[in-house]
């Protein structure tokens, strides 16, 4: 039982303390992508999709308030004449969470050589103060994709996946829903690069597929990772489109798998109306001509 407890303080106190980064972007706008060109680097250990932020951490969260509560309302009705139980604090409950964070990022190296821990969920963009609770020294490496692409690309993705609640929505219906949570992500975005520029980096998606090596170099750098051409090109090789796609290339479409089509500027070919245009100009203007794509 001793050995146990020794072994798991010790994977703990080893997660602890290394670089740990946390991978945030709209959904379907390459999060995974580049989490698999992250993980191929040899000193990198990055897995997705863990939740912690948008819902392992708010659930305990729930657990902790409610037993908290009970034992408050015990301490002072039937215990208020004597010392009643302890609850823990605030600090103390965080470090519970960081606990079971560092437990499951343990996990993420099975050889022992990683140096630089990542975790990809889409939803820390919208948990960035959460992660600045857990994880105050964690750095956040942002993907940004066209939301166009984004839209259409999700639309189909929900047609296709039992996952989704969103199959039966049209086109138009996707593209509005997708339009107004891009914009808010892209907000949050801007506003934690200004209020924290050194703690995070940002890649758009059309960057990486058009100069994959050089915006790689830079995100390794930023996490502190060796560089060298040999790694730069593995990790490209390593996740490259035809490996996840059945040996599919880019272009080469198939509406029922992850990884669709894998193309930049795809929404023009939905777009014969001018729908798609009109709806993001209308909604997420600012937030297009920020990230250049108007």
């Amino acid at each position: 039982m001793n050995d146990r407890i020794e072994a798991f303080n010790q994977r703990v106190a080893t997660a602890l303390s290394h670089p740990l980064f946390f991978i945030a972007g709209t959904e379907r706008s390459g999060t995974t992508w580049l989490q698999l060109l992250l993980d191929a680097h040899p000193e990198i250990a990055c897995r997705g999709e863990g939740q912690f932020m948008n819902r392992l951490f708010p659930q305990m969260s729930e657990v902790f308030k409610g037993y908290r509560g009970a034992v408050q309302a015990f301490n002072t009705g039937y215990f208020r004449d004597t010392s009643g139980f302890p609850i823990l604090t605030d600090d103390e409950e965080r470090f519970v969470k960081q606990t079971y964070l560092a437990l499951l990022i343990a996990k993420f190296d099975s050889t022992g050589q990683a140096k630089i821990f990542g975790e990809k969920t889409p939803a820390n963009v919208r948990c960035l103060d959460r992660i600045r609770y857990i994880a105050p020294q964690s750095k956040i490496v942002f993907i940004v994709r066209d939301g166009r692409d984004v839209g259409v690309s999700a639309w189909h993705h929900g047609k296709a996946s039992r996952y989704q609640r969103d199959g039966n929505e049209t086109l138009p219906e996707t593209i509005h829903r997708v339009a107004t949570a891009w914009a808010g992500d892209m907000r949050r975005i801007i506003q934690h690069q200004m209020a924290s520029p050194e703690t995070s980096i940002l890649v758009r998606y059309e960057d990486l597929y058009e100069k994959p090596a050089e915006n790689l170099a830079n995100i390794f750098s930023f996490l502190g990772a060796s560089l060298d051409d040999g790694v730069l090109k593995d990790c490209q090789e390593a996740a490259d489109f035809s490996r996840f796609s059945d040996g599919r290339k880019r272009g080469e479409e198939d509406k029922s798998a992850q990884f669709r089509k894998g193309i930049i500027g795809d929404w023009q070919n939905y777009d014969e109306q001018g729908r798609i245009q009109a709806t993001f100009q209308d909604i997420a203007d600012d937030e297009l001509r920020h990230f250049r794509y108007l």
